[in-house]
């Protein structure tokens, strides 16, 4: 088993309203929540895995660069089908890489709220790295594939 590690963080009031509805007690509610995610996150993305080819994963990251996703509704499906629309249509994000945009757009709205938010997730955090290498996007349709 590996050690236990303390850690602390700032959280909005707004956010700790909701963790206090499943347990008062801040800590507890907070462990209980970061651990339910990393497993929520890791079955989510087996859940997600195959769904796109390489050319939509490479369309989905290039629609997400220079954004920074609103959290409270990125587990809405036509938030995130709007989104790629719009950068479809501004920077032809799907038809630039080789991806048909309307079959695209279809997968999205596919998707369950939790699929949407851990896909948003994936995005975000493979091209807001805190290294000093450039994403490389071969790493992502791996993941994603």
């Amino acid at each position: 088993m590996k050690p236990v590690k303390t850690v602390s963080s700032r959280i909005s009031g707004e956010v700790m309203t909701l963790l206090e509805a499943i347990d008062s007690r801040p800590s507890v509610s907070t462990q209980l929540a970061v651990e339910i995610f990393v497993y929520l996150r890791r079955s989510t993305l087996l859940e997600i895995r195959g769904r796109f080819s390489k050319e939509e994963i490479t369309a989905l990251a290039d629609s997400f660069k220079e954004l920074s996703p609103n959290w409270q509704i990125m587990c809405n499906t036509d938030v995130l089908a709007a989104h790629f629309e719009t950068a479809e249509k501004y920077q032809s994000s799907a038809t630039s890489n080789g991806a048909d945009p309307l079959v695209l757009i279809e997968k999205i709205k596919q998707l369950t709220s939790a699929q949407a938010t851990i896909l948003q997730l994936e995005l975000f955090t493979f091209l807001n790295r805190h290294d000093d290498e450039d994403p490389d996007i071969r790493v992502l349709i791996k993941s994603l594939m």
